[in-house]
C-alpha cells in the first residue's frame, strides 16, 4: 500500500501569531477574516473553500402509439442524484472589531474598530470545522401517460396525467424534528432512513387542453394543468447539522476588563466540541418531516380571430396559484413570539422563544425549502398582431395583472413572523398592474 497526499497551504494566522486558526488541512489555511467596523475586512472571505462533486444519472423513456383519432404517449424518466459537498462559514476562524473597546463607555459613543483590532480585544470571534465532505443521495421518479384526442375535425382534446415522486436526502445528512426538538441523522449509530423526512407520495399532475375551431378563423384555446418544482441544492445545508458540524463561538461584554483568552494572540481553543444531536445548541436547520414539492397549478382560456389577411386579434386570461413553495432560511422557526400584553418583560428575547423551555442553548432554527409559502397571479391578455408581409410586421399587446402572495424573493428580507407566514401575505414582485407593449 503507498500514500502519497500532495497538499499546499499556507497558515498564514499561525505566522502572525493566531494559534489554531490553521489545523494542519488545506479547508483551513490561510487568514482568519477579520471584520473592522467602517474598514475593508482582511483576511480570507468567509465561506470559503467551496467542494462540490455532483453525478446524475438519468434513465427515460417514450413510446407513442397512434391508433385512429387517438396518439397515445407513455413515459418514464427515472434520475439518480449524487452530490458530495464541502463549505463551512469560518474555517480558519473569524473575529469581529466593531470599536466597543475605544469607546467612551459612560455615553456608548466614539470608539475606532481599528483601534481595537490594535489593541487585540475582538467583540466576538468563533470557527467551525467539518468531518469532511458530507455527501447527499436521492432521486427522482416520473411517470406519464398521455393523448391527443382529435374527437371531431375542428376539435382536439389533449389529456394527460402524470406521477411524481421525489425522495428525501440520505447519506450523511441532519434534520431537526420539530416535534421531538433533536436532530435525526441519516448515518451512524442511530441511523434513521433519510433522517426521518417522510415521502410525499401525492404529486399527481393531470394535464388537459382544447383546441376549438369554432369558424374558419376564430380558433378558441384552453388548457388546466399542475405541475411541481423539484429540488435545488437544499440538501446541502442539511449536512451542517450536528454532529457533522463543530463550531464554537463567543460573545464578550465590552463593560468587563477582558480576559487573556478574548485577544486575538490568544487565538482559539485547541479542540471545537462537537455537539449533541440530542441536545442541539446554536443553529440547526431543517426541511420539516415531509419532503413537499411546490405545487403549481396553471390554466388559461384565450381567443383568436383572423380579421383580415394576415393580422391577428387575441384576448385571454391566464391564472397561476402556487403553493408549498419554499422558505429558504429566509426566517427562524425558533424565533420569540409575540408576548401576550405589555407587562410581559423579556429583556434576553429567549423566554419566548417555542424551544428555550428544552433546548435553552438553541438560537435560531432554520428552515432549508420549507413548504410553507405560496403565490396567486391573474391577469388579462389582449394582443394584435400583424404578421409579416411586405416587410413590414407589428405586434401591440396589454396585460392587466395582479400578483399576489407571500413568497417574494425580490425584497431581501426574512419574514416578519416565522409562525405566521400567511401575515405575509400581499403585492410581490414583479406586480405589473397594466402593461403596453408596441413593436414593429
Amino acid at each position: 500500500m503507498n500514500a502519497l497526499p500532495l497538499l499546499f497551504g499556507k497558515n498564514l494566522s499561525q505566522q502572525v501569531g493566531i494559534p489554531n486558526a490553521n489545523r494542519g488541512d488545506v479547508n483551513s489555511s490561510g487568514l482568519s477574516f477579520i471584520d473592522v467596523a467602517s474598514f475593508t475586512s482582511l483576511g480570507d472571505s468567509l465561506w470559503t473553500p467551496e467542494h462540490a462533486f455532483e453525478n446524475i444519472f438519468q434513465v427515460a423513456d417514450t413510446v407513442t402509439w397512434v391508433r385512429n383519432k387517438h396518439s397515445f404517449k407513455f413515459g418514464i424518466d427515472f434520475r439518480r442524484q449524487q452530490r458530495n459537498f464541502f463549505q463551512l462559514t469560518a474555517s480558519r476562524g473569524q473575529f469581529s472589531f466593531p470599536g466597543g473597546y475605544t469607546a467612551d463607555l459612560t455615553t456608548s459613543t466614539g470608539g475606532n474598530g481599528l483601534a481595537d483590532l490594535l489593541l487585540g480585544i475582538p467583540n466576538s470571534s468563533g470557527q467551525d470545522f467539518l468531518t469532511g465532505l458530507y455527501p447527499t443521495r436521492y432521486w427522482d421518479l416520473a411517470e406519464f401517460a398521455q393523448d391527443d384526442f382529435h374527437v371531431l375535425p375542428n376539435l382536439t382534446l389533449n389529456i394527460g396525467l402524470r406521477y411524481e415522486v421525489t425522495s428525501p436526502a440520505n447519506g450523511r445528512v441532519g434534520n431537526f424534528d420539530l416535534d421531538r426538538a433533536v436532530v435525526v441523522n441519516s448515518y451512524g449509530p442511530n441511523a434513521v432512513p433519510h433522517a426521518g423526512v417522510q415521502f410525499d407520495k401525492s404529486d399527481w399532475a393531470p394535464r388537459i387542453g382544447l383546441a376549438w375551431s369554432l369558424q374558419k378563423k376564430t380558433v378558441v384555446h384552453s388548457a388546466f394543468g399542475i405541475f411541481y418544482s423539484s429540488e435545488g441544492n437544499i440538501f446541502d445545508d442539511l449536512g451542517l447539522n450536528p454532529p457533522q458540524l463543530a463550531f464554537a463561538s463567543r460573545t464578550f461584554n465590552v463593560g468587563q476588563v477582558p480576559s487573556a483568552s478574548q485577544f486575538i494572540s490568544a487565538g482559539f481553543s485547541p479542540t471545537i466540541p462537537f455537539a449533541d444531536p440530542s441536545h442541539p445548541i446554536g443553529v440547526v436547520r431543517t426541511t420539516g418531516p415531509v419532503r413537499r414539492m411546490p405545487r403549481i397549478l396553471e390554466w388559461n382560456l384565450g381567443i383568436q380571430h383572423e380579421f383580415s389577411q394576415n393580422w391577428v386579434a387575441q384576448i385571454g386570461y391566464v391564472g397561476t396559484r402556487a403553493y408549498h413553495l419554499w422558505n429558504h432560511e429566509v426566517s427562524d422557526l425558533n424565533q420569540p413570539l409575540q408576548p401576550l400584553d405589555s407587562n410581559f418583560s423579556d429583556a434576553t428575547g429567549n423566554f419566548g422563544r417555542p424551544y428555550f423551555n428544552v433546548l435553552p442553548d438553541l438560537s435560531n432554527i432554520l428552515p432549508l425549502d420549507f413548504p410553507q409559502l405560496q403565490m396567486t397571479y391573474n391577469a388579462f391578455q389582449a394582443s394584435l398582431n400583424k404578421r409579416l408581409s411586405n416587410g413590414f410586421n407589428f405586434l401591440a399587446s396589454y396585460t392587466l395583472a395582479h400578483n399576489l402572495g407571500n413568497a417574494d424573493g425580490n425584497v431581501g428580507a426574512a419574514i416578519q413572523d416565522a409562525h405566521h407566514p400567511e401575515r405575509e401575505y400581499g403585492p410581490v414582485l414583479p406586480d405589473l398592474r397594466h402593461r403596453f407593449v408596441v413593436s414593429y
